[in-house]
């Protein structure tokens, strides 16, 4: 019985995660900044549209700034 309700807490843990995941990508797809981070390779929509509603991008001089802050530039 124990392994039913884990089982069964685990199935609702997947349908909250897939949820959660839809509505970011509603959020994503209706913001211009997120996607033209996604087109970044290996940034995804997830990323984008996390680093988007997260950053204040008058933070950084310019966009080599913001790509050191992460420790993508060289």
């Amino acid at each position: 019985m124990m392994f039913a309700r884990m089982g069964q807490h685990v199935a609702e843990l997947n349908q909250k995660i897939q949820a959660i995941d839809r509505q970011l990508l509603e959020q994503h797809k209706a913001n211009p900044v997120s996607r033209r981070l996604a087109a970044i390779p290996g940034v995804g929509p997830i990323t984008a549209i996390t680093v988007t509603l997260s950053v204040n991008p008058t933070n950084f001089e310019s966009g080599r700034h913001f790509a050191a802050w992460p420790d993508l530039a060289p």
